[in-house]
Formats: C-alpha cells, sequence, structure tokens
C-alpha cells in the first residue's frame, strides 16, 4: 500500500458488551478509525481513553494484518476519488500477503472505501 495516498482506515471489529463493570458473554461490532498524524498513526478508538498510538507504517501494517486474522473484522481503506480513480494508493505485493482474501470496491457519495474480507465471504 502506498500510505501517503490514503486517509485512513475504518474498522468494524468485534467487541464485549459491559453493563457497568460486568462484561456480558455476548458480543457486537464496533467502528474504529486508524489514521496518521504528523507522520505517527494512532488508533482513535473511542472505547479507549486517548489515543493508541500504533507507530510507522511497518508497525501500521503489523496492527492492520493482526487485526484482519479475525475473519469477523473488516477494514474500509478511505481515499479520495481522484486517487480511487487511478489506483495510487496500491503497491504490487497486498497487504494482507493472503490469497484467501480478496479486495471488494465499493463506491457511496464521499469517494470510494475498500472493503477486504475473507474469500468465503465473497
Amino acid at each position: 500500500m502506498c500510505l501517503s495516498q490514503i486517509h485512513g482506515f475504518i474498522l468494524n471489529i468485534p467487541s464485549k458488551i459491559k453493563f457497568g463493570f460486568i462484561e456480558l458473554p455476548i458480543q457486537s461490532k464496533h467502528w474504529i478509525a486508524v489514521r496518521s498524524i504528523g507522520g505517527i498513526f494512532y488508533n482513535l478508538n473511542s472505547k479507549l481513553d486517548a489515543p493508541e498510538q500504533i507507530g510507522t507504517d511497518v508497525d501500521l501494517k503489523k496492527f492492520l494484518k493482526d487485526q484482519i486474522s479475525d475473519v469477523r473484522v473488516h477494514v474500509f481503506i478511505v481515499v479520495t476519488k481522484a486517487v480511487a480513480k487511478v489506483h495510487t494508493w496500491e503497491e504490487a505485493e497486498p497487504l494482507q500477503g493472503r490469497s484467501d482474501w480478496y479486495v471488494r470496491r465499493q463506491q457511496d457519495c464521499f469517494g470510494f472505501e475498500l472493503e477486504i474480507r475473507p474469500r468465503s465471504e465473497q
């Protein structure tokens, strides 16, 4: 991935449900954002007390690989329409490095987002 062409990432992750201090034995889904601020990537999960530093490009790729190892996680790559049109965010080697994952393009009123999912959900 060419991270300089990417505005950020939106992840849909499993989330434990709590009632006060009691953790319930069920899970829901929670949206988190990941974005670069001053060249450092941060997890902007609203359930955290403060943004969590992920680190450099290498750290981000490891973070995303760890996240997508859970088949319940969905990752959206946020780019501008211009970048999406010419695919300048792409590199020859896919982020996940796995042939059992695929990328499905979706378009919305704000531009393109790409959703990475396991091939079994195709």
